[in-house]
């Protein structure tokens, strides 16, 4: 499986969402996520929530994965099993921004979100 760019590397200056992404190959397969967060400002968290949908246009009521809040710099692997959502054909990535000191204006972040086909090792580990 070739990997999905499912948030293109990007700064973000706000809250928002990215577009939405055709699973092709990936579709009801484990996956492995990888955020990739290479811009944080101090006093700042990023939220990520990943959105699963049918045809594209309707994202659900609540998100198929949450990722924990993040606060620095890095490389972060999650395990995201779509075979527990055998219906979803789409993906794509909701994200939240966050000061947490004191208010500023001018919040950036820069991340991007990978995903590839989980190896077994990897499932033998979660």
């Amino acid at each position: 499986m070739v990997p999905l760019q499912v948030f293109p590397k990007e700064a973000v200056t706000g809250s928002g969402f990215g577009p939405a992404v055709a699973l092709g190959e990936a579709i009801a397969k484990p996956l492995q996520l990888q955020l990739t967060i290479t811009r944080m400002m101090e006093r700042q968290t990023l939220d990520i929530f990943v959105w699963g949908s049918i045809d594209g246009n309707v994202w659900g009521v609540r998100p198929i994965l949450t990722l924990p809040h993040r606060y620095y710099c890095g490389s972060y692997c999650h395990l995201l099993d779509l075979s527990e959502f055998p219906s979803i054909r789409y993906m794509r990535v909701e994200y939240k921004i966050q000061d947490w000191g004191h208010s500023s204006s001018h919040t950036v972040s820069a991340f991007e979100l990978t995903a590839e086909a989980a190896h077994e090792l990897v499932l033998a580990a979660h």
